[in-house]
């Protein structure tokens, strides 16, 4: 009977020096933190919508002193889908943190559409169209998300030429889309 190589089943050893150099990177303090602070808004922002306690835990777990206008973002975000708080509340809060991110950086496209939204659903229909406007001039070229957004708030100002066009347009530049043909439709 033949056996099989040795080689095969032998363990494979780490490269020389990797566990000095994990040991050197774990020594310096101000590599954790950072990694731990970054690892925790990656992680929430990617449970925000399967497990909002969990992002809200992670939030909580960020210093006050790191407030940049991505966390703000991340922060209105988590209370608007936080149920537990009064839909006031959450809104109150989420606008906060959006005004405080958009005066820092208005290049935040997706402050401006989660703005135009809010005004949206409050029925303040000529404020969403200025934040849209204020978002397509963020970024170029326009998504085809704040296109859609923008047709969405031209229906609700009654001007229906106008909003088949801009998702006509959305559908240029995402062809297929279910929302923007749903939006042409209407």
């Amino acid at each position: 009977m033949i056996s099989p190589p040795r080689h095969r089943y032998r363990r494979r050893r780490r490269p020389n020096g990797s566990r000095e150099t994990w040991t050197a990177a774990g020594a310096d303090r101000t590599f954790d933190r950072f990694t731990e602070n970054e690892a925790a808004f990656i992680a929430a922002r990617d449970a925000i919508n399967r497990d909002r306690d969990g992002a809200k835990r992670l939030l909580s777990t960020l210093p006050p002193a790191l407030d940049s206008p991505e966390l703000r973002v991340l922060r209105a975000d988590e209370a608007l889908s936080d149920h537990s708080l009064p839909q006031k509340v959450a809104r109150g809060q989420a606008t906060r943190d959006l005004e405080a991110a958009l005066a820092k950086d208005p290049g935040q496209v997706h402050a401006w559409l989660v703005t135009a939204q809010l005004a949206l659903d409050d029925g303040r229909n000529p404020e969403a169209l200025e934040a849209l406007h204020h978002a397509q001039q963020a970024h170029t070229p326009v998504a085809a998300g704040v296109l859609e957004l923008r047709s969405r708030v031209e229906l609700a100002l009654g001007v229906d030429a106008t909003s088949d066009a801009t998702a006509q347009e959305a559908l240029l530049r995402n062809p297929g889309d279910c929302e923007a043909l749903e939006l042409r439709y209407d």
